[in-house]
């Protein structure tokens, strides 16, 4: 039950995180780039790194790391998981399924993306 009360803390933390970084570019930009997303997505990637090698071959409870990695990480960004699991599967030397891996998020993601939206305005 730690373990889940774990994630579910570190995700509202990092769900909030997200609103307010968004927030922030709403409030004091007027930029199209989506700023806010862009930069959440480079620093959960900078952070799960850091993360994974600081925790590599020490003891760090089980808890500690759902609630930094899974929860807020993981509700701050889920493109810093995917990056992650990229990098792992070549750290492993699985190339092949790490570009099939890339090349499919990526293209199938904005399919599904699109095919949502169509939905989306197909059920208006």
């Amino acid at each position: 039950m730690t373990k889940i009360i774990a994630v579910a803390v570190g995700g509202s933390i990092g769900a909030t995180a997200r609103y307010l970084v968004s927030l922030f570019f709403i409030n004091h930009t007027h930029l199209k780039f989506p700023y806010a997303t862009f930069i959440v997505n480079m620093a959960g990637c900078f952070l799960i790194g850091l993360l994974y090698s600081l925790f590599s071959g020490k003891i760090v409870s089980i808890e500690l790391r759902l609630f930094l990695i899974t929860g807020f990480l993981g509700a701050l960004t889920t493109f810093s998981t995917y990056n992650f699991e990229s990098v792992m599967l070549i750290k492993e030397r699985l190339f092949v399924m790490a570009v099939f891996y890339f090349v499919l998020s990526n293209f199938a993601g904005i399919a599904f993306l699109y095919a949502g939206m169509k939905s989306g305005d197909f059920l208006k």
